[in-house]
């Protein structure tokens, strides 16, 4: 089933959250709800897909992450998917 994986629900709770603002590893883990090792797995891949891209934050260069231009396209595209599943 589309969207039953704990990876799938991960991605697009990562873009939602991203499509908001920016946010950090402990931010998207706290959201997400999922194990460290999910978690990083799917921000690999959705770097490697070029759908969110690293950024600092703040004055001490902490690392965040940024939906880029087509992870957006992508996300519009899952939401239009999953309504239609639904």
């Amino acid at each position: 089933m589309l969207f039953g994986s704990v990876k799938d629900q991960c991605t697009l709770k990562v873009l939602r959250i991203l499509n908001r603002n920016l946010a950090s590893y402990s931010d998207l883990f706290k959201k997400t709800k999922v194990s460290h090792i999910t978690l990083q797995t799917v921000l690999k891949k959705l770097k490697e897909k070029q759908f969110i891209k690293d950024v600092k934050q703040g004055s001490f260069n902490k690392k965040g992450y940024d939906i880029t231009d087509k992870g957006l396209r992508f996300l519009r595209q899952l939401e239009k998917l999953k309504e239609i599943i639904e």
